[in-house]
């Protein structure tokens, strides 16, 4: 069976791809197993990243959109697509207040980057960490990557983008 965390790591591959292609699939190659590990996503080196504190981002590059991910696979997997910001060598790493966040660029977005633990309650949980995040970066959206916990396989396939119409704790 696919290692649930490459789907999270997938859906980010797409936000990145080109969606106006369209992939075929046929009955016989649905069922075949996949192997990711020649995905770029999975075999492009980290980048360079430096430590700086939250005034040097200022003027440097303000992140429009915030990513939270829950786990190591999903934040790397993001890591290895982060550019550095416009003329700089590194990505940043940033710490505000508890979160350790990973500033660059996605494509032509300006991103920050930050992970969560898993649920939406607790100190680091996704109801917390997102609320920091849009504080203190004054996003203008988030997205959370992850493999949609409890999804139901007869109608979304690996790789399906879902937005949700409300967010409910499960917990």
């Amino acid at each position: 069976p696919l290692d649930v965390n490459l789907a999270s790591v997938f859906a980010i591959q797409l936000l990145l791809a080109d969606l106006s292609a369209e992939i075929p699939r046929t009955a016989s190659t649905a069922s075949l197993p996949v192997d990711y590990s020649q995905e770029e996503w999975h075999t492009c080196p980290l980048p360079q990243v430096r430590s700086v504190n939250r005034e040097e981002c200022e003027g440097v590059i303000e992140p429009l959109v915030g990513i939270l991910c829950a786990t190591e696979i999903e934040r790397q997997a993001v890591l290895r697509m982060m550019r550095p910001p416009k003329n700089k060598r590194a990505v940043f790493q940033v710490y505000v207040g508890k979160n350790s966040c990973f500033v660059g660029r996605l494509g032509l977005t300006d991103i920050v980057l930050c992970m969560t633990a898993m649920g939406s309650s607790g100190r680091d949980a996704s109801t917390v960490v997102t609320g920091e995040m849009i504080q203190s970066w004054n996003l203008q959206a988030v997205i959370m990557v992850g493999i949609a916990f409890c999804r139901d396989s007869g109608k979304q396939e690996i790789g399906t983008v879902l937005v949700s119409e409300r967010i409910a704790p499960y917990e």
